[in-house]
């Protein structure tokens, strides 16, 4: 058994809650998962049932941001932003039932499960730099495309200059044996 499936989202927010284009908000967001199971079951040999099995899951997810900050009252700014995700799954199984009576079944299992998990993050924080003797312009001259100078008429009227940037990384890795036991009561 197995599946696979890809999304591809955008969306464009106007956060500054006026009618001009002062502040707006965009995301950019791509995801895609595949898994597969595989099994082998029995019911009922000579009182006894059992499945094997195996299973794997892939998840890798990719965010692009950006918020663009340029208004009249201050220097514009964007933020532009960065963030992975990267899961792999795998996990083998299997469990066992025994029928002591027509009603009555125990049952034990074992699950073995590995999973490991990748994440990325970095925001960097742009400001427009104006050529001396220039004025804060009324919005901000970029959009939200990491282009670094903004031309008019083939003349530099602003470039964009990375302020500050904050990255963040982490890797994890786990596993886990899970037993299982019970007992299955038919009246």
């Amino acid at each position: 058994v197995g599946g696979w499936m890809k999304t591809n989202e955008g969306s464009l927010v106007d956060i500054d809650t006026s009618n001009a284009p002062y502040s707006d908000f965009e995301q950019y967001r791509e995801a895609e998962q595949s898994s597969i199971e595989a099994f082998v079951e029995r019911a009922d040999i000579d009182r006894l049932a059992f499945k094997l099995g195996v299973f794997y899951f892939r998840e890798r997810v990719q965010t692009d941001f950006c918020l663009d900050g340029g208004n009249e009252a201050v220097q514009p700014i964007d933020v532009h932003g960065e963030q992975r995700l990267l899961t792999e799954s795998t996990a083998g199984y299997g469990s066992a039932g025994y029928r002591l009576f027509d009603t009555l079944r125990l049952n034990a299992g074992l699950r073995y499960s590995h999973e490991s998990k990748d994440a990325f993050q970095e925001n960097t924080r742009y400001e427009i730099v104006l050529p001396i003797g220039s004025t804060t312009p009324a919005n901000n001259p970029f959009d939200c495309s990491k282009r670094y100078k903004k031309l008019l008429n083939g003349v530099i009227v602003a470039t964009k200059q990375a302020s500050s940037s904050v990255v963040q990384s982490e890797d994890e890795t786990w596993s886990k044996l899970t037993p299982s036991a019970g007992f299955d009561w038919n009246i």
